[in-house]
């Protein structure tokens, strides 16, 4: 459900609570099959914000967390958007 409501909040552009529920699912259920995507989108949504810096971090530990996931890939592009 959390993160369900982060992508409604995030494609309405209500950032802040984006990042609220993106950031319940990835410490409350950091293994569950939904984790990567919400660290990634926790990285977009910092980047929406103009928050650089916070993005990059957060872009490299979904590398660094979730290797073999395909988010990883996507998290390595933005990384490589941000330079």
């Amino acid at each position: 459900i959390y993160h369900n409501l982060g992508m409604m909040a995030y494609h309405n552009k209500n950032y802040d609570d984006a990042l609220i529920y993106f950031s319940k699912v990835y410490t409350k259920y950091p293994r569950s099959s939904y984790a990567p995507n919400s660290l990634l989108h926790i990285g977009l949504t910092f980047k929406k914000q103009n928050k650089i810096k916070e993005a990059a971090q957060t872009f490299k530990e979904v590398i660094a967390k979730y290797p073999k996931a395909s988010h990883a890939k996507t998290a390595q592009k933005q990384l490589e958007l941000l330079k």
